[in-house]
């Protein structure tokens, strides 16, 4: 019993299912196929007539991306020892102050190798193991060995400083 009902209701799904598909295909075909003469006209009232303005550009914003206003100041003319004006060269886009300047004079640093960063896992300390001129040492940070200290220590790099200059060295693979 329980299969007749069952074939009844799979025949009736089906026929329902066939003439649902055959509503949607005959509104598809003769959407397609009626010819359609009906000419759309706009009357004059609806029509409106857009007034045009030009506006200028301003550009002289603020660029988001540089965080300078390096655009808006107008440079500063400087007596050249010859008695010509010229602008001086600023590459960075900040100006340049007494604090910002300093005297580069040519520092030899020692031939340092970065082996690695040591954490213990305790204390949460993080120390680096450095090589100077052939010597491996374990350093803290704030530590000094061989005129280097070590200033901060990442898994990839250490800053080191020598004779005040600081210096970024990484790991050697």
């Amino acid at each position: 019993m329980k299969k007749k009902a069952n074939k009844k209701t799979t025949t009736l799904l089906v026929l329902a299912v066939a003439a649902i598909w055959g509503v949607i295909g005959l509104k598809l075909y003769t959407g397609i196929t009626t010819d359609s003469d009906e000419n759309f006209t706009i009357p004059k009232q609806r029509a409106v007539k857009l007034k045009t303005t030009t506006l200028p550009l301003v550009l002289d914003y603020k660029d988001p991306f540089l965080n300078t206003d390096k655009h808006l100041r107008t440079p500063k003319k400087t007596a050249n020892t010859r008695g010509h004006s010229q602008t001086p060269v600023n590459t960075r886009g900040h100006a340049r102050t007494r604090a910002n300047t300093r005297e580069h004079t040519a520092i030899t640093w020692p031939k340092l190798v970065y082996l690695g960063q040591i954490k213990n896992l305790s204390t949460h300390k993080v120390s680096a193991m450095l090589q100077c001129n052939g010597q491996t040492e374990i350093l803290d940070i704030g530590t000094q060995w061989q005129e280097v200290k070590l200033i901060s220590c990442q898994p990839d790099s250490a800053q080191l400083e020598f004779q005040n200059a600081k210096k970024w060295i990484r790991k050697n693979p």
